[in-house]
């Protein structure tokens, strides 16, 4: 009955780095600056899209009248037009560069913010985890201690059947 008491108490005691890594699935504040993260690595990314050559195509369709007073089609005229235009910055005086390198600083600080919480999580959840392995081991230890008692106060109860200790 101890063995079976030991190995079910077993089972469901989690170690500290279960219940590490159930702390990190449900922060939320990790999860923030994972998604904060991303944006920055997109705007790392769209940044650098302005060093390519940029093609805008516009097409347009205007109605021109010879006489604004008459109305019939031959005096009406139409101009369409289709203009394409390409763009390249040749020099931007390393603004892109320096945003950039904003942008990468602030992933790096974000992995510093990430490193933070974790430590301070860790801290308080071994706290915590300390504090309930000493409420099991003081359950477990006033479990055995009743148990003893409870087995001496049978053989005690036997005695006094047989007679041989007295009231």
């Amino acid at each position: 009955l101890k063995n079976k008491i030991k190995n079910d108490y077993k089972k469901d005691v989690l170690t500290y780095d279960k219940l590490f890594e159930k702390a990190l699935d449900y922060n939320f504040d990790i999860k923030e600056i994972e998604n904060q993260k991303k944006v920055f690595k997109e705007e790392i990314n769209f940044t650098k899209l302005g060093y390519l050559p940029k093609l805008e195509l516009s097409y347009n369709v205007n109605q021109l009248s010879k006489d604004a007073e008459r109305d019939e089609f031959k005096y009406k005229q139409y101009k369409n037009s289709v203009s394409m235009n390409m763009n390249m910055n040749i020099y931007d005086f390393n603004t892109r560069l320096t945003k950039i390198d904003i942008l990468k600083k602030d992933l790096q600080i974000k992995d510093l913010e990430i490193c933070d919480i974790k430590i301070k999580s860790a801290l308080k959840l071994l706290d915590l985890y300390v504090e309930i392995n000493k409420s099991r081991e003081t359950i477990n230890y006033f479990s055995r201690l009743h148990n003893e008692y409870n087995n001496i106060y049978k053989m005690k109860e036997r005695l006094f059947e047989k007679g041989l200790i007295g009231s």
